[in-house]
């Protein structure tokens, strides 16, 4: 989905030279088919990212919409005399939501997804359901290990939060106090890009709500592209406003140094480290190679068992599950702390990686597997290694064994 949405970012590029194309030129442009053509691909890269763009591209239209049935005394304002200069995106919108459908027809994952978020948030609407249960975990297991949300808010959000804050003062600026810039087509795209933000911003609220969903900042993910864009026209039209009234050399440093801080910012969380108590999620090759050992050689009458649900996802990217996984355990924190020998009826095979243990002990600080916790559920009588590359260790359980 990160690949997505980095891609989502040529979707909007070629969306805005749409929008901003003569309608009086031909039926067919150029503009047009390229968005087309992205229409397809996008569905095709990830069909959840067109699920969450399709929102933006019909709060789109109601600009349109309403920007055309505007009175006559209305039509005077620059922005809706602007949009109506605009090229309809009727049916383009149109066009993305029957490849969407028509790609996600045979496929019962996505509708089950629409009911269960629709179902969850009707729950909490009516007060049976939670909202958030997964970021008050996770806000319990910081405080935990000696972290704080408000810290991770801030190292996680910081930057994002500056360019929110500059999207609100552009769109004040705009509409609120009537500021124009030598950019003719600011309002009319800050006024399109407000509105599909306005319209991710209820699907974030509604992934929120559903009981058990973790998918919001998908879509979080997705609103960044857009306040990104807004926010680089907020910096432009400021440092243009500034450099009128002082002299360009004063502003210039104060402008590169508060980007310079905002790119160190956004740098340090692109890559998963302890800064943000989150493990890399890079596979390497003697893993998955250990993985495929383990699965070829697995008796079919002992299962595998592993830390925090991990090997599903292996099992689905070596053996290309149709449908997800979902039947491998993970060992308990009693399991391993009273001893997996003890805990289980019948025998197991347990499998700990490197990647395992330095998230546990590293990221997570022992929060849930201590390191003598590990080594004794290794070491102890019954739990016998039989097979090591150096990344991936595989034990056998031998329940009952004393």
């Amino acid at each position: 989905m990160t690949q997505a949405v980095l891609f989502s970012a040529l979707f909007v590029y070629v969306l805005t030279k749409y929008l901003q194309s003569d309608q009086s030129e031909a039926v067919v442009s150029i503009a047009g088919v390229t968005l087309a053509l992205l229409s397809v691909a996008a569905v095709v890269y990830h069909p959840q990212l067109v699920a969450h763009l399709l929102p933006v591209a019909i709060a789109i239209c109601l600009v349109q919409f309403f920007a055309r049935r505007s009175s006559a005394e209305s039509s005077r304002s620059t922005v809706a005399s602007t949009i109506r200069s605009h090229r309809p995106l009727y049916g383009q919108t149109l066009f993305l939501l029957a490849v969407f459908l028509a790609w996600t027809a045979s496929v019962g994952f996505y509708l089950d997804t629409v009911a269960y978020i629709t179902t969850s948030a009707a729950d909490f609407i009516f007060g049976t359901g939670e909202a958030g249960a997964a970021v008050a975990s996770q806000g319990a297991s910081l405080s935990a290990i000696g972290a704080s949300m408000a810290e991770i808010f801030l190292k996680l959000f910081g930057t994002s939060l500056v360019m929110m804050l500059l999207v609100a003062g552009l769109i004040v600026a705009v509409f609120g106090l009537g500021v124009r810039t030598q950019y003719e087509a600011v309002p009319a795209m800050t006024a399109y890009f407000t509105a599909g933000l306005a319209a991710l911003g209820a699907l974030f609220v509604l992934y929120f709500i559903a009981s058990g969903s973790e998918i919001y900042f998908r879509v979080f993910g997705l609103m960044m592209v857009f306040a990104i864009v807004l926010g680089s026209v907020a910096i432009t039209i400021g440092f243009t406003s500034l450099s009128r009234r002082l002299s360009r050399r004063s502003v210039q440093p104060l402008f590169s140094v508060g980007f310079a801080i905002l790119l160190v910012a956004s740098l340090l969380v692109i890559f998963p480290s302890p800064y943000i108590y989150n493990a890399s999620p890079h596979v390497t090759d003697s893993s998955m190679n250990g993985y495929e050992t383990a699965f070829a050689n697995q008796s079919d009458d002992i299962e595998f068992v592993g830390l925090r649900g991990t090997i599903d996802r292996f099992d689905d990217a070596i053996h290309g599950n149709e449908e997800r996984m979902r039947s491998h355990e993970s060992a308990s924190e009693s399991a391993v702390e009273d001893g997996l020998v003890s805990s289980y009826d019948s025998d197991r095979y347990l499998i700990l990686t490197k990647a395992d243990y330095e998230r546990e002990q590293h990221a997570y600080h022992g929060l849930r597997y201590t390191e003598q916790d590990l080594q004794s559920a290794t070491t102890e009588q019954g739990v016998d290694r039989i097979q090591s590359n150096g990344d991936f260790e595989l034990y056998y359980v031998n329940a009952g064994a004393e």
